[in-house]
């Protein structure tokens, strides 16, 4: 085998099948070593593998003329090469402090947003970019350090989405050394040097005394260890589409229901991911579930009774049912206070409920026990009624006790609730409350041998 970094180039997007013939792609160029070398290595094999090229770079205006210097030297090259060139720019830093990023979220962000761009307007397959061996150790030993689970492992991808890494394999100090060989121009980033950043110092530090002090000579182990971790994701993420397949998704409430035997059929790393999939669907926000998070959530199941919520990632409400666990958004509370007719709908859209109110004569009244549904005796009543959200100290008498009841009691007890505890409704008249909306009546207002009229209220979701 030849050790020329240019048949090992070769070799290695072979063997990890990254590049297919006739496909065309977008040199992510910087300006630095890694990326001119890049380009440098596809320009010799385009005709071999069949090809289109043509290069981007993006201008993160963080370091004055030094960033118009390296959009100047990538453009030269990839004029002097005839191949397409397009280039923007955006402040960064201004980017960073608006959303409360870093520096690096910022710059990736905006660099994705560009590279993605030109890949759709000029109808590009691919985007190459120049992460290499040295770029996948120090983000391995970042993730460790953060304490990362085994996705992190796989620290950068070969491939993601359209991007490629077609240099992962060689270590930084085997491209300037092609690059000397080579004659090829390059920019230094004095950036790279500086040790605020958390990557800087891995690289400026760790790494050596991994090599000096500990006989790691080459990075291969971390190559491995990326591959291996990344084919493990590759497992994990089908045994979780297999978990969430097996769930029920009623569309119309934006729940998620999940059996609990299904799910105890899968190991911690599985159900992390399960959850982390949910919020996913469920919010429309990617969002990592640390170890503790969920540990905190398992402790929860072990002991949680049917009826009983959890609050996963501050915005799932997770249920407890016999048999199965609800997932559903978390909304805050939007207080409800108005009159109820006695005759007439409520719409409640941030609720997510409609509530009917029907004034029938006791005749008409063939059952009592219908799921949903509650009467009251309407001879009872004092105008206007209203209905309002719950609040500490609401008391009322609940359906067959013969004491008062803290709502708040009767609500945490109830096996099963229409809403989330703390979205629940009373309805009220002159004297107090007489029901707890799709849950209970107080039963002073029950029906009777001597009622006449009857008040009917009807809840459901919309």
């Amino acid at each position: 085998m030849n050790n020329s970094l240019k048949y090992q180039f070769l070799e290695f997007v072979r063997e990890h099948e990254l590049i297919a013939a006739g496909q065309r792609i977008i040199v992510a160029g910087s300006g630095g070593v890694d990326s001119m070398v890049l380009l440098n290595l596809l320009l010799e094999w385009q005709s071999h593998l069949d090809i289109e090229l043509a290069v981007a770079h993006f201008n993160h205006q963080l370091r004055g003329e030094d960033a118009d210097l390296d959009e100047a030297l990538v453009r030269e090259v990839a004029e002097v090469n005839n191949l397409q060139f397009w280039s923007d720019r955006d402040n960064v830093a201004a980017t960073a402090a608006q959303n409360k990023w870093s520096i690096e979220e910022a710059g990736r962000y905006l660099r994705d947003a560009f590279f993605r761009d030109c890949l759709q307007t000029h109808n590009f397959d691919l985007i190459a970019t120049a992460h290499h061996l040295d770029d996948q150790a120090e983000t391995i030993l970042m993730r460790i350090i953060a304490g990362t689970g085994i996705e992190g492992l796989s620290g950068i991808r070969l491939r993601r989405d359209a991007y490629i890494r077609p240099l992962l394999f060689a270590e930084k100090r085997r491209l300037l050394e092609w690059a000397e060989q080579q004659q090829i121009q390059f920019r230094h980033d004095a950036s790279n040097e500086d040790e605020r950043f958390t990557r800087n110092r891995v690289r400026q530090h760790l790494l050596p005394l991994l090599r000096n002090q500990f006989g790691m000579q080459e990075l291969k182990p971390f190559l491995r260890l990326g591959l291996t971790a990344a084919d493990w994701e590759a497992y994990v993420k089908a045994q979780v589409s297999e978990v969430l397949e097996n769930a029920d998704f009623i569309g119309d409430q934006n729940k998620i229901r999940l059996v609990l035997t299904v799910w105890n059929q899968y190991f911690s790393g599985i159900q992390i991911r399960v959850l982390e999939s949910i919020f996913e669907r469920q919010t429309g926000l990617s969002k990592k579930l640390v170890f503790e998070q969920f540990r905190s959530f398992e402790k929860w199941l072990k002991g949680a009774a049917p009826g009983k919520r959890y609050r996963l990632l501050d915005a799932i409400e997770v249920t407890m049912q016999d048999d199965h666990l609800t997932f559903s958004p978390h909304r805050t509370p939007v207080p409800v206070d108005q009159t109820a007719p006695l005759d007439g709908i409520i719409q409640l859209a941030e609720l997510g409920l409609s509530i009917s109110f029907d004034r029938l004569l006791r005749s008409e009244v063939t059952r009592l026990d219908t799921p949903g549904v509650e009467f009251l005796d309407a001879d009872k009543l004092t105008l206007p009624l209203r209905i309002r959200t719950w609040v500490a100290g609401d008391k009322f008498r609940p359906l067959g006790m013969s004491n008062r009841k803290k709502v708040s009691d009767f609500l945490t007890d109830a096996p099963a609730l229409l809403l989330a505890k703390k979205e629940m409704l009373v309805l009220e008249h002159q004297t107090g409350i007489v029901a707890v909306v799709g849950a209970r009546i107080d039963d002073n207002y029950k029906i009777t041998d001597q009622t006449r009229n009857v008040l009917k209220i009807e809840a459901r979701k919309i």
